[in-house]
């Protein structure tokens, strides 16, 4: 088996195992009532390389309490480890870290720790809609994603992903730089800063 058949079969089984958890913790409908329910990021786009699902919810008013209380429901589910709830609302954020609030859940599920990043916010505090507007990762080539998930896993890999390098700017460097190896990369990113 190659390295990319590896990476898409390991891509698929993240995605799995992603999917019994939000199933599992009924996500979508417990973050329903807190605005409209999006997936969000490489589980969205198809792209895992690591156990991280990101999910936005999009309200015209975000609710600290809400949100605080939601977080409180998952601490008593048996698989969630932790949750943090971060207020960003009111207070300047790092950048490239949208406005709103960011509720974090770890969870273990066969003894792998997921992160779950959540995003209660307002559709005009989205991110970067310029290079990802809804469905961007739709027009992506089947040649694209595989960049994608070969630039990740290398980058993963090496200890650079997350960290140095988010996935924001592996797509960005793949849809508008046309790179496709790791050095390629890091010289587009040097050129072209997303931050």
């Amino acid at each position: 088996m190659t390295r990319l058949e590896q990476a898409r079969q390991r891509s698929s089984q993240l995605r799995e195992s992603a999917k019994e958890i939000l199933n599992a913790l009924d996500l979508e409908t417990r973050l329903s009532h807190l605005g409209d329910f999006q997936l969000d990021g490489s589980y969205a786009s198809d792209m895992m390389v690591k156990p991280d699902i990101d999910i936005r919810v999009v309200t015209a008013n975000p609710d600290l309490r809400s949100a605080a209380t939601f977080a409180q429901e998952m601490m008593l589910m048996p698989d969630v480890r932790r949750t943090m709830v971060t207020n960003y609302l009111r207070h300047s954020t790092k950048t490239g870290m949208p406005k709103g609030i960011y509720i974090g859940l770890h969870i273990m599920q066969d003894d792998v720790r997921w992160n779950v990043d959540i995003w209660v916010m307002r559709e005009s505090e989205r991110l970067d809609t310029a290079n990802f507007p809804r469905g961007w990762f739709e027009r992506l080539t089947n040649d694209q994603k595989d960049i994608i998930i070969m630039l990740k896993t290398d980058l993963l890999e090496a200890g650079r992903y997350p960290g140095e390098y988010h996935s924001a700017d592996v797509y960005r460097a793949v849809m508008n730089g046309g790179v496709s190896s790791v050095s390629e990369l890091e010289q587009w990113r040097l050129n072209n800063p997303y931050y």
